[in-house]
């Protein structure tokens, strides 16, 4: 068993719990959506797959659930209402014009070195998870909710880098990966699109002709 296999059968024997507790059904959320039908949007994205996905797992008694994508995949126009922004975006561009650099450093906050930069990673369960609970609590009020990283244990670019070229090749990499993963940090739009071409571009474009050629046409 390689060490990508033992992760993930880590993972579910930890989620054994939960799937007790979902088999019975008898939470509060799961009552609320018992019987129901639930009328979901965007659900070819990425948040909404998953979305469905987990309303299917989680809620075995709900009735039905309907999808509304968007027009170029749905082939219906979607209307979506566009809320007028607090301060309109020419005083922004001169409010940052206009102020001093210290204290606009101040405002954003931002470290002198990329590395440093806090990582704003949500997993997407936290996001969907929020969503459903707050339709369950919502009591016919609207509310708003906020899902975001906290402060605690916070991840880093520097942090994401020495975990993926360090100890993600020793302990979720699969030997059977044909590309170790890594991280190249640089605040260089140029260099970024450099990198890419010469280690996604060419090398993804020299498999798919090795594939045809072999006659064994790539997958996915």
């Amino acid at each position: 068993m390689d060490a990508a296999e033992k992760v993930i059968l880590k993972a579910l024997d930890c989620q054994k719990g939960t799937k007790s507790v979902i088999d019975r059904g008898d939470s509060t959320v799961q009552q609320f959506y018992k019987d129901s039908t639930v009328f979901l949007t965007g659900a070819s994205g990425f948040l909404g797959k998953q979305l469905v996905e987990k309303l299917f797992r989680s809620f075995v008694y709900m009735s039905t659930a309907y999808s509304h994508a968007t027009y170029s995949r749905g082939g219906t126009e979607i209307m979506e209402e566009f809320y007028t922004s607090p301060m309109s975006p020419e005083l922004m561009i001169e409010l940052a014009e206009s102020l001093e650099e210290e204290r606009l450093n101040r405002i954003k906050d931002e470290p002198a070195v990329v590395q440093d930069i806090r990582i704003d990673f949500v997993p997407v369960d936290y996001v969907n998870n929020t969503a459903i609970v707050a339709a369950a609590a919502s009591n016919r009020t609207t509310k708003i909710y906020h899902v975001a990283t906290s402060k605690r244990n916070h991840l880093t670019w520097g942090g994401l880098t020495n975990i993926l070229n360090n100890v993600a090749r020793r302990t979720i990499v699969s030997p059977h990966a044909i590309w170790y993963c890594f991280v190249v940090q640089s605040p260089f739009l140029w260099l970024h699109q450099l990198v890419s071409f010469l280690l996604h571009t060419i090398p993804a474009n020299l498999a798919d002709g090795a594939c045809v050629i072999l006659k064994k046409p790539p997958s996915g």
